[in-house]
């Protein structure tokens, strides 16, 4: 029986050793397990980590691009505006405000509607999306400021073919439909100009000797009073007659100006010194609004004194018994017009205003609304502008008054301080 116990103890010694032996081999295995684990954990946190700084890499070289393609839109000179299908805005750019005076993103859904209506894009939501809509309107952005804008209205389509939604373009067409509006006018200026020159040398010899055969007879009837007013007459109708083919002359054949760098800020100082008491006795009253800066441009100053006192003549005639002309000067950059520095000289009355339908021929040669009138003082001051590199334009409300709007390219500029006087 105690040989039995002891077998027994033995086996069981042996099956302890057995399971020991088995434990150890599992928890090798295992170690080794967790060993091949902690590699490829170790592994994959490297490939994890490469991956996580090639994904910052892409989200910023995405970040760069969406920030460059941002930029690219901000400095378009053309406006953007992007809305879903009904006209709700998404997007715009600076320009669209700075081209219409507006921020759609900014105003609420019956403001946005009312400014659909002024810009004529109301339709555009109602057609087919598809469609490619193009056009040219007249927008009123301020008081009197008349822009000539084209829209271009397309859709949006992502990559899957799916209009998403609407792109419309603004473009400022202003400047460029005065440039084409100048243009026409030089060329209807440079023929009839040269018909005119034709013409006042066919006149002007036959007027000389009508004038000296006048003078002659009006000697010779001394004694007859009568004929003698009517010699009289003859000479002053001929002079008149010679005056304004002068007038025709300097026009067709326009004085080259004499450019040298002016004070234009003293040059008008010594202008309203010398308009003062004209205006003055036809009971008007002047005001003017230089800048601070004393602004210098290359001109001529007999010419433009010519331009200012033209305008001043004629703003006077514009008015009744009472009045008042305003002059001021503004600073502003548009490197559009070749120099990136402007000086803009703003004429303005109160007197009878031109008719919309009239506005666009003032500066033809021979168009006058006065009896007596030429109708070459305006074209003359076109043309002495233009030849100073300089532009004009006008703005006019009937019973409103007019405002001449002269732009120069500035030279130099200094800095000191003036305030608005009234004479």
């Amino acid at each position: 029986m105690e040989a039995a116990r002891n077998v027994s103890d033995l086996d069981n010694v042996q099956l302890l050793n057995t399971a020991i032996a088995s434990f150890n081999k599992k928890a090798y295995e295992l170690e080794q397990s967790y060993l091949s684990l902690h590699e490829q954990v170790k592994r994959l946190n490297i490939e994890l980590e490469e991956k996580n700084i090639q994904l910052e890499k892409n989200l910023k070289e995405k970040e760069q691009v969406k920030n460059f393609l941002s930029s690219i839109i901000e400095s378009l000179p053309t406006g953007i505006l992007v809305t879903d299908l009904q006209g709700n805005p998404l997007f715009c750019n600076s320009s669209m405000e700075r081209i219409t005076g507006s921020n759609p993103l900014e105003m609420r859904s019956t403001t946005l509607r009312d400014w659909y209506k002024k810009v004529q894009l109301d339709e555009c939501f109602d057609d087919d999306p598809l469609r490619v809509h193009s056009k040219e309107i007249e927008f009123i952005k301020k008081k009197n400021n008349i822009r000539i804008l084209h829209i271009i209205k397309s859709p949006v389509i992502d990559a899957h073919g799916e209009i998403i939604g609407i792109l419309i373009i603004f473009q400022d067409q202003t400047q460029l439909r005065k440039l084409e509006q100048q243009f026409e006018r030089d060329q209807r200026l440079k023929a009839m100009g040269e018909m005119a020159i034709r013409i006042a040398h066919e006149v002007r010899n036959p007027l000389g000797s009508i004038e000296l055969l006048a003078s002659i007879l009006r000697n010779e009837l001394e004694q007859r009073v009568e004929l003698r007013n009517m010699a009289d007459r003859i000479v002053t109708e001929v002079k008149s007659l010679n005056n304004s083919i002068s007038n025709l002359l300097q026009f067709t054949r326009p004085q080259q100006p004499f450019l040298n760098q002016i004070n234009f800020t003293e040059f008008l100082d010594e202008f309203i010194t010398f308009i003062r008491p004209i205006v003055s006795k036809n009971g008007i009253e002047l005001v003017v609004k230089p800048v601070k800066p004393i602004v210098f441009i290359a001109g001529d100053r007999d010419l433009l004194k010519q331009v200012f006192l033209n305008l001043t003549l004629n703003a006077l005639q514009a008015m009744t018994d009472e009045g008042r002309i305003i002059i001021s000067m503004k600073l502003y950059n548009d490197d559009s017009k070749g120099s990136s520095q402007w000086m803009e000289v703003s004429f303005s009355d109160t007197g009878c205003g031109i008719e919309p339908t009239e506005i666009n021929k003032i500066f033809n040669p021979f168009y006058t609304t006065k009896e007596k009138g030429t109708g070459l003082g305006l074209a003359i001051v076109h043309n002495i502008i233009e030849s100073h590199k300089g532009t004009i334009e006008v703005r006019s409300r009937r019973k409103r008054g007019t405002t001449f709007l002269i732009s120069f390219p500035v030279t130099n500029i200094e800095i000191t301080t003036k305030n608005a006087r009234v004479y």
